[in-house]
């Protein structure tokens, strides 16, 4: 059964990349997203801050997948590590234009 794509999905970064990307026409990769760029729900959004963000500052960008590039390819695949599925881009970068909203978060030390 194929998984309908939210009409948002949520990328976190750190300050740092987020600040990078600020001076950029894109939205800049973090070290994981090399193959791909991870993306959440918004229902798995506190579970992702808790696992990698919980103690960074960090930045939440709310992307409105229908402004993502047409070269683009998002999957719904399996992390075998929690047994949940998260959505991938392939192919393709976040243009700012595609970010709806932006929230940004100090790390809870």
């Amino acid at each position: 059964m194929t998984q309908k794509v939210p009409r948002h999905l949520y990328k976190i970064l750190t300050r740092e990349e987020w600040e990078q990307s600020a001076r950029k026409k894109e939205i800049v990769r973090g070290p994981n997203d090399t193959t791909f760029i991870h993306l959440s729900t918004e229902e798995q959004l506190t579970d992702t801050i808790e696992r990698k963000f919980k103690d960074i500052d960090h930045v939440v960008l709310k992307i409105d997948v229908s402004k993502l590039p047409g070269s683009g390819r998002l999957e719904h695949e399996l992390y075998p590590k929690n047994g949940q599925k998260y959505w991938h881009l392939y192919h393709a970068e976040i243009p700012h234009e595609a970010v709806d909203k932006r929230e940004e978060y100090r790390a809870s030390l």
